[in-house]
């Protein structure tokens, strides 16, 4: 229960431990060897996601780029050099490796950002060259200009938000097959019947029990990982650790109680644990982490609302990243305490049901 989520987390995250995405392998042909094709060169280099990595032949480095060697060619034409001399227009040629999309979107990022540069700084050669006094330039070469602030997260930093949905979908997962495990297992050995009197007369107290251990046994683990996500990945704390901390304790009292449901509901340990694999297991792509829940179809957004890791995810990026709207977490905490609270009564009057009576009680696994 307590070891083998830490080698989980630990695994995933070892994949993401360089945290962002830099100098991807860009393969470039320079087909003109001058001054400016060297000039793309040197602001190729500079960027911070590109890579540049020279080739003879285009078809040298598309070999490459099949190979996965590379993620990008770029063909500078034989008269770069000339046409920027008669200011006819260079030409430039790009492929690039969008199997990956981050791979793909920061390396488009890198050449988009050189080439606009560059394209800027020739823009205002040739005006000074026309007379244009220096200081309408750049309204001449950049008559709309946008100021960029990118919040949250602008140094692309993919651990915070992958980090921050692998805890819950692998906590998820756990919690809740531990949970049905442990129930029908003791339902399927007989080691339910010493529960049989408890269960007759107080039966959410034996059921809060069993329900309480797992939360707080889960809720140690969330707590230590996340510590490690905020002291080693350097994960930001903007807002209110004891709301998040909070969300977490209703997240794992959720994911536990929907366990239980689970269980109260089939009393078959198999199809228990084939249910919580449905419920779990592809719950990441539901968080709305690598794809947005409003672009979901309905079905897609109702099922996601279901999962207890969408609403931990929520209190993650609004406390961690974002620091605010502390009314958005409480709901959220409120939300998985209500549906905690429904799946444990329906859970525990199922279970119930299988505990008293000793027909249902055996060794068929």
């Amino acid at each position: 229960m307590c070891v083998y989520p830490f080698v989980i987390m630990g695994l995933l995250l070892a994949i993401f431990s360089a945290q962002v995405l830099d100098k991807i392998p860009l393969g470039v042909v320079d087909n003109s060897q001058g001054y400016y094709s060297h000039e793309l060169m040197r602001a190729l280099k500079s960027n911070r996601f590109l890579d540049p990595r020279p080739f003879p032949t285009v078809a040298s480095a598309k070999k490459a780029l099949e190979q996965g060697r590379i993620y990008g060619v770029l063909s500078v034409d034989k008269s770069y050099d000339k046409d920027l001399l008669k200011h006819t227009g260079a030409q430039l040629n790009a492929w690039i490796n969008n199997e990956y999309l981050l791979v793909g979107g920061n390396l488009s990022k890198g050449l988009l950002s050189v080439v606009g540069y560059l394209q800027s700084k020739y823009q205002r050669s040739t005006l000074a060259a026309m007379g244009v006094p220096p200081a309408m330039l750049a309204s001449f070469t950049a008559p709309l200009q946008v100021s960029e602030n990118i919040l949250y997260n602008p140094g692309m930093n993919y651990i915070y938000f992958l980090g921050l949905g692998l805890l819950p979908a692998v906590l998820q997962l756990f919690v809740c097959m531990s949970v049905c495990y442990a129930l029908l297992w003791d339902v399927k050995t007989r080691r339910a019947k010493c529960l049989r009197f408890g269960f007759r007369r107080h039966p959410y107290a034996v059921s809060g029990g069993r329900i309480a251990f797992y939360t707080a046994v889960y809720f140690g683990v969330l707590a230590v990982w996340l510590g490690i996500l905020i002291a080693f990945f350097k994960t930001p704390v903007e807002g209110s650790l004891l709301r998040t901390l909070c969300g977490g304790a209703a997240f794992v009292f959720l994911t536990a109680s929907t366990g239980l449901l689970i269980a109260g509901c089939t009393n078959n340990l198999r199809l228990s644990l084939s249910m919580c694999a449905i419920y779990a297991a592809p719950a990441f792509a539901y968080y709305g982490v690598s794809f947005p829940v409003q672009s979901m179809p309905a079905l897609a957004r109702l099922w996601a609302e279901v999962l207890s890791g969408t609403h931990l995810n929520r209190i993650f990026v609004n406390e961690l990243l974002r620091g605010a709207n502390a009314v958005g977490t409480w709901q959220e905490i409120a939300f998985m305490l209500a549906m905690g609270t429904l799946f444990f009564v329906v859970g525990t009057k199922g279970y119930a049901r299988w505990i008293k009576q000793d027909k249902y009680l055996g060794p068929q696994l």
